[in-house]
C-alpha cells in the first residue's frame, strides 16, 4: 500500500468479519503492511459501523443489509435509519 494512503487512512472497518478473514487480515497487516494493523476494526454489524460513520456516507448492498438483518434477528432494523 502506498505510504500517502496509509498515513490519510484513519481506520479500515470489517464488518461481519470470520476466523479466516482475521487471520487472514493479521497475516497481511503483519508481514506486509505493518502500520495498518492498528487501524483495521472488526465489526460485528452495521449498528457498529454507523456509530462511526453516517449511514448517508456510505452505500450498503442490500445483500449486505439482508445478512445483517439475519443474522442479528428481526428486532435489528435492515435499513439505516439515520442512527
Amino acid at each position: 500500500m502506498c505510504c500517502r494512503f496509509k498515513r490519510n487512512l484513519k481506520a479500515f472497518y470489517f464488518v461481519h468479519p470470520t476466523f479466516r478473514s482475521k487471520v487472514s487480515t493479521w497475516f497481511f497487516t503483519t508481514f506486509s503492511v505493518s502500520g495498518m494493523k492498528d487501524k483495521v476494526r472488526y465489526l460485528d454489524n452495521l449498528h457498529q459501523l454507523f456509530t462511526c460513520i453516517k449511514p448517508e456516507q456510505i452505500d450498503i448492498p442490500p445483500f449486505v443489509l439482508e445478512y445483517d438483518a439475519r443474522v442479528n434477528g428481526p428486532y435489528y432494523p435492515a435499513q439505516s435509519s439515520g442512527l
